[in-house]
C-alpha cells in the first residue's frame, strides 16, 4: 500500500535531515572549541554560532519527518488490524463492528470504505442489512431461518455454515450445520 511506502520514504528523509543537522552541529562545535588556526577567535566563534544556527532547521525537519513516518506507520498497522478483523468475521453488522472497535457507525463505515479503496479487504457493504460482507462469505454455503436444537424455535436470518449462532429465546449457542 502507498501508506507503507510513504512512511518509509518519510523515515529515510527524516534520518537524512537529522544526520545533516547533527553534522552541522558538530562542525559548529569544532569551530567554537578548536577553531581554525588561520582564523581569529572572533571569526571562529561567529562561524561556530552560524553553523549551529544553520543546524536547527534540518534537525526540526528531520524530527518532524520521523514522527510523521511513525504516525503513518501506526495508522497503516491499525488499518491492517481492522482488515484482519473483518476477514475473520466474514460478515458483520456495521453497528457491531463500530461497537467492537470503539468508534461511531459513521467512522466504522469510513474505515471499511478506506480498506476497500486500498484493496486491503475484498467485499461490500450491504445497504439493506447494514452489514459488511466479504466475497469469501458469499461463496460459502448459507442457511436461512434455522431451528434451535435446544428449544426448537426458528432463528431468523441468513447464516454461514460453521458460524456460531445464539438463540434469542433460550440463549443457547450452537453451530450452524447444513
Amino acid at each position: 500500500m502507498d501508506s507503507d511506502v510513504g512512511s518509509t520514504i518519510a523515515l529515510v528523509f527524516g534520518i537524512l535531515f537529522l544526520i545533516g543537522g547533527i553534522f552541522l552541529v558538530v562542525i559548529g562545535l569544532v569551530y567554537l572549541v578548536v577553531g581554525l588556526p588561520e582564523n581569529s577567535p572572533q571569526e571562529n566563534f561567529s562561524a561556530g554560532i552560524a553553523m549551529t544556527i544553520c543546524a536547527v532547521p534540518p534537525l526540526i525537519i528531520g524530527i518532524v519527518l520521523i514522527l510523521y513516518a511513525h504516525l503513518k506507520k501506526k495508522k497503516y498497522e491499525m488499518l491492517l488490524d481492522y482488515a484482519n478483523f473483518l476477514r475473520a468475521y466474514r460478515r458483520i453488522k456495521i453497528s457491531d463492528f463500530a461497537r467492537k472497535i470503539g468508534k461511531s457507525e459513521y467512522e466504522a463505515e469510513k474505515i471499511i470504505v478506506k480498506l476497500l479503496e486500498n484493496k486491503l479487504i475484498n467485499g461490500y457493504i450491504d445497504r439493506n442489512t447494514q452489514e459488511f460482507v466479504t466475497y469469501e462469505a458469499i461463496y460459502q454455503e448459507r442457511v436461512e431461518n434455522i431451528k434451535c436444537p435446544n428449544c426448537g424455535a426458528t432463528v431468523s436470518g441468513v447464516f454461514l455454515v460453521g458460524e456460531v449462532v445464539m438463540c434469542p429465546y433460550c440463549k443457547t449457542a450452537f453451530k450452524v450445520v447444513r
